[in-house]
């Protein structure tokens, strides 16, 4: 893909932002990160995983999806930014666009990077969703703060919807296989819309 129009770029926003909204049809989000290279040499695309973040020349992106009663998948929003950005950061980002408290009772299923941070737990609380975020002890502290206690029980009490995790990594399995980790596009902007663009194609 050479070139994006800034008419279908508008319209795709636009379409992506209308999904955004559609939390009624929602009763799981599940939340993760990954990061796209762009503009690499041939020998630096071999890179995987944990490498790729460690590129400069990479977006970093956290993507939100909903899972319906039927067990299908909607995007229902991404945050993306340069090298080294904060998975949390964006997620919380994306959350706080939303209108508050506009359906409660939702699932919010995020892995362990999720559940380091007191910020997330509280702003997705407040909105009246359950955690259901991987909590780890430190090995000598344990766990002390009362959001991550009150977020530990609600991982422990909720597995069986934690498992549903594996349907976001799956999509970005899917994306990628169709797409690539890594991007023909030369620019940061550019690398940003086509992540943008190829996201719908994952479900």
């Amino acid at each position: 893909m050479s070139k994006i129009t800034e008419d279908l770029w508008i319209e795709f926003l636009n379409w992506l932002a209308r999904r955004s909204k559609e939390l009624k049809e929602v009763e799981f989000p599940l939340v993760d990160g990954t990061g796209w290279g762009y503009g690499l040499p041939i020998y630096q695309r071999i890179k995987r995983g944990a490498e790729v973040r460690k590129i400069k020349s990479h977006v970093k992106g956290v993507v939100v999806l909903g899972l319906n009663e039927k067990g299908e998948r909607i995007v229902l929003g991404a945050s993306l930014d340069k090298a080294y950005s904060d998975e949390r950061n964006l997620f919380l980002q994306w959350l706080r666009k939303r209108k508050p408290r506009d359906k409660q009772g939702l699932y919010l299923v995020g892995d362990k990077l999720y559940g380091m941070s007191t910020e997330v737990i509280k702003e997705v609380m407040e909105r009246g969703w359950i955690p259901v975020i991987k909590i780890e002890e430190s090995l000598h502290r344990g766990i002390r703060d009362k959001l991550r206690k009150i977020a530990l029980k609600s991982y422990t009490i909720h597995q069986e919807i934690y498992k549903k995790r594996c349907l976001i990594e799956s999509f970005f399995g899917t994306t990628k296989r169709m797409f690539g980790s890594y991007l023909e596009e030369h620019t940061e902007k550019m690398a940003f819309h086509v992540v943008f663009l190829g996201l719908p194609c994952g479900i």
